[in-house]
């Protein structure tokens, strides 16, 4: 009778740890933190103005590549706005005030007609800064640079836009 006594007393036992060590392993996972489902991006943005080949023209795709790689490391957003219809640079104009009231720390222009427009248009939004990936006529708010330097500039303008703490 002692036997069978402690079969059952060790049976309950092994059954009694189980369920503990169930419901704490149930417990210590439910406590962990959620991994964040997208990324906590600052409220600035720098955004590419293009023409109608969008991103993938061949003056913007290392331009638009540069801004994806410094918006992952600097958690900047990288936005484009595609200037559809008409190639020119009235039509252009009027994706400007866009962009300029859309959060955009910064206007990268990189093929012709996106060039042509923030050379024409710049002045009008004294206060929105403008990068040019190519040649152009400086201005006060306009940044030239050159097409072999542009990645680099446009890590710097991305790491501006990000607050210092301190």
């Amino acid at each position: 009778m002692r036997k069978v006594l402690d079969k059952w007393w060790l049976s309950w036992a092994v059954a009694v740890g189980l369920v503990v060590g169930a419901y704490g392993w149930l417990w210590w996972e439910s406590s962990r933190p959620e991994p964040p489902l997208s990324r906590p991006y600052r409220t600035q943005a720098v955004c590419l103005l293009t023409g109608a080949e969008g991103v993938a023209g061949e003056q913007n795709r290392p331009v638009w590549t540069a801004m994806q790689r410094a918006s992952v490391e600097t958690l900047v957003r990288a936005q484009f706005l595609e200037i559809t219809g008409a190639q020119t640079v009235e039509n252009g104009r009027s994706y400007l005030p866009t962009l300029s009231q859309g959060n955009c720390g910064l206007v990268v222009a990189a093929d012709e007609i996106a060039i042509a427009t923030v050379l024409d248009g710049a002045h009008s939004f004294p206060a929105q800064g403008f990068l040019i990936a190519g040649t152009g006529a400086s201005q006060p708010n306009v940044i030239v640079v050159t097409s072999a330097t542009v990645s680099d500039r446009i890590a710097t303008e991305f790491v501006r836009l990000v607050p210092q703490e301190g």
